[in-house]
């Protein structure tokens, strides 16, 4: 059975989307970003904590794509893209707490 291929879209996809945060392209915003009532509220926390964000996504979405290329294609593959990105949001929410 070959790898599933259609499950490396997602990844890259948030890949290439993780790129203008950690450019800091993305001011304030209500739909895209790491979105919480504190980062809304100060430009620089915004700013912070989605560079560190789109960081840990951009290496969340590496891991899955290595992931899913090396591990056997089973039904559980989904998981390989869904718990690094957990992880990643884990780690940004922990930042979060930790940078005020």
């Amino acid at each position: 059975m070959a790898p599933p291929y259609t499950l490396l879209i997602a990844p890259v996809v948030l890949a290439v989307l993780s790129l203008p945060l950690i450019f800091r392209w993305v001011p304030p915003n209500p739909f895209y970003g790491f979105r919480t009532r504190r980062t809304l509220a100060d430009r620089n926390l915004w700013y912070r904590v989605n560079f560190f964000c789109g960081y840990a996504v951009l290496a969340a979405s590496a891991l899955s794509v290595i992931l899913l290329l090396v591990l056997p294609p089973s039904p559980y593959a989904v998981l390989a893209f869904a718990l690094p990105l957990l992880a990643a949001l884990v780690a940004s929410s922990v930042y979060l707490r930790r940078a005020a």
